[in-house]
This record gives structure tokens, C-alpha cells and sequence, in this order.
């Protein structure tokens, strides 16, 4: 197996984003002196799922939703904090959430287990590049702990495209004048990074810690259960 580039996801393959979203939502908390526990956590996690499905973001298949992607990606932190303050009474409204959250989470920079030893053992063989799904203003930051080992990092804001859009990936590509033979894509979504490389012909990896089966028709090249097992890979 000899890959020129190697691909990244960066939420949940490079950088933890479920201990970000909990520690940026433990910080509004903060603001106003008031606690978070598990309990609570899962209640707010239960509202984002459900803003999740009402803004249509579920079916990342859906035309709409691809040519829509960051304005409804926008309009669903609106109306998720929205709901988050008046479920805990907090004196914001869900524009003023919405910037807030973006504000804390850009700053949640916390890498994946293993993610900077496999970064900075695989860039000596080959070229790195991350792939995220996400707004410039965020991702850019978040993903600086590891910079210095990607040639390139592609922000679907940026873009144009989203992951698993073919257009994506075909201009991803593009860029880094490669073609899908000389990449491999790692990543912990089947349904962005698996399906997405799958259709334009690329290997991928899927990162799949809790050891779920994949689906009909979005087998990944490789499974590994921890970023380390690339290196054996």
C-alpha cells in the first residue's frame, strides 16, 4: 500500500470533538454560575439531535441540503441555543448563542488519542491533508495543533462542497493534483468520509473505536478501532 496523501476527517479522527462540545457547552454554563453533569449533558444533546433533524442536516444526500449545507448549519446553532436558553433560563437569544458557541469552540483544540504520533510518524513517508465538513471560522483554528504536519487542510466552507459530495472530492483533488488512486481516506463517519471516497474511486479507513458494522454498500478499504493501527497499516 503506497500512498502519496494521505486524508484526514478532523472532528472525532484528529480532534475530539465530542470532550469539545461538552466543555464548550460546560462553559456557557460557567458564564452564569451554574453546573453541567451527565444528566444535563445528554438532556442538551437530545435538543441538538432533535434541531439536527428539524434543520434537515440528517440527509446529507439530499440536493437541497448539499447546494444549503452552512446556512442551515447556521440557522440550526440559532435555533438549537435558542432552545438551550430557555430550557435553562440563561438572558440570550439564539443569534447571541450562536456566537458564543463558535467563539468557545474554536478554542477546543484537544487532539485524538495517538493523532499527533501518527501525524508526525506518517508525514516522513507521505504527504498529509485534512478534510473537514465545517466553517472557516472554527476549523482553521481548531486544527492548528497538528498543522505542521498537513500540506493542506480543505474546509468544506471554503470549498463550496461538503463531504460525501463527489464535488468535494473531486476538487480536493484538483488541488492537490493527485489523482484517487494516490490518496487514502481516514475517517470516523461512514456516511462522509467512507461514502465519499468510495464514490470517487478513493481507498479509505474508517476510525470505528465502538466496533460497529458498517453498511450495505459503504464498506471502507480498512477498519481500524485506533489511529495507531495506521502505522501498522
Amino acid at each position: 500500500m503506497h500512498y502519496r496523501y494521505i486524508i484526514f476527517d478532523v472532528d472525532d479522527t484528529l480532534i475530539d470533538y465530542q470532550k469539545a462540545e461538552r466543555n464548550v457547552f460546560a462553559r456557557i454554563l460557567a458564564d452564569y454560575a451554574l453546573p453541567m453533569d451527565d444528566a444535563l449533558f445528554d438532556e442538551l444533546l437530545d435538543i441538538s439531535w432533535d434541531e439536527w433533524a428539524r434543520s434537515g442536516l440528517r440527509d446529507l444526500c439530499d440536493p437541497a441540503v448539499l447546494d444549503d449545507y452552512h446556512p442551515r448549519y447556521r440557522r440550526y446553532l440559532r435555533d438549537f441555543f435558542a432552545r438551550f436558553a430557555k430550557r435553562l433560563e440563561l438572558p440570550f437569544d439564539g443569534e447571541e448563542g450562536r456566537a458564543r458557541f463558535l467563539s468557545y469552540f474554536a478554542r477546543e483544540r484537544e487532539p485524538m488519542a495517538g493523532a499527533v504520533t501518527v501525524c508526525q510518524t506518517l508525514s516522513r513517508r507521505c504527504r498529509l491533508a485534512a478534510a473537514t465538513n465545517g466553517l472557516i471560522e472554527t476549523q482553521q483554528v481548531r486544527i492548528e495543533p497538528l498543522m505542521r504536519y498537513l500540506d493542506r487542510l480543505f474546509i468544506s466552507e471554503a470549498l463550496g462542497y461538503i463531504k460525501p459530495d463527489p464535488r468535494f472530492f473531486q476538487k480536493m483533488l484538483g488541488l492537490l493534483g493527485a489523482k484517487a488512486s494516490d490518496c487514502l481516506m481516514v475517517g470516523d463517519s461512514l456516511h462522509t468520509d467512507i461514502k465519499g471516497a468510495r464514490a470517487c474511486g478513493m481507498d479509505s479507513c474508517w476510525l470505528n473505536p465502538a466496533g460497529r458494522p458498517s453498511k450495505e454498500g459503504l464498506a471502507p478499504t480498512y477498519t481500524i478501532t485506533r489511529l495507531q493501527e495506521l502505522l501498522t497499516l
